[in-house]
């Protein structure tokens, strides 16, 4: 008898753990004071939990950092020279996320993509409040496709993805885009 206590309070305290990490949070979970300069553990459970079911760690090596004004959790393929960021900022000033035209704009993204060899803005986009930057870069001859969308998810907290994908991976680029942002996974064509 003796022996079945420890085997159910193993399995009561692995039902209670896997309970406690299955809750997702939303948007509406996060914070939008500026209490603190540091994210909350809200911030940094959205972005880890952003795209989890395409990010799986069979195909994608995940770390993430916390500091002021700013979650990232960063993912690195495992098998291709792909790379994504999920972000989330902290705008604590007055604007807040009104006007983010500052923070995403042509001189700022020529600064974010400097250490490509090459890098130019093939295309930029709008739909409601979600901006969507298209960018061609190289890296030591590698051509990569790049996406960058910035969306407002309150006053005080906006959400970043960049995905970084080989040329020869674009369909698998779209894919990503279309799961994350439906409304908005490339930037129309032109005829």
């Amino acid at each position: 008898m003796k022996k079945i206590y420890p085997f159910i309070f193993a399995f009561a305290l692995a039902l209670l753990i896997s309970a406690c990490g299955s809750q997702s949070t939303e948007k509406s979970d996060l914070s939008v004071s500026c209490a603190s300069l540091q994210p909350t553990e809200n911030d940094v459970k959205y972005a880890l939990e952003f795209g989890k079911e395409l990010f799986t760690e069979v195909n994608w090596l995940r770390s993430y950092t916390v500091k002021e004004l700013q979650a990232t959790v960063s993912w690195t393929h495992r098998t291709m020279s792909s790379l994504a960021d999920v972000t989330i900022y902290l705008f604590c000033d007055e604007a807040g996320t009104d006007d983010i035209s500052w923070f995403y704009n042509e001189d700022a993204l020529k600064v974010m993509f400097e250490g490509y060899d090459e890098a130019v803005l093939v295309a930029s986009c709008s739909k409601d409040k979600l901006l969507l930057y298209e960018v061609d870069a190289v890296e030591e001859g590698q051509p990569y496709k790049i996406r960058l969308w910035a969306e407002p998810l309150n006053k005080s907290r906006l959400l970043s993805v960049l995905l970084t994908f080989p040329i020869e991976e674009s369909d698998l680029l779209l894919k990503y885009g279309q799961e994350f942002f439906p409304d908005l996974s490339s930037c129309p064509t032109l005829p």
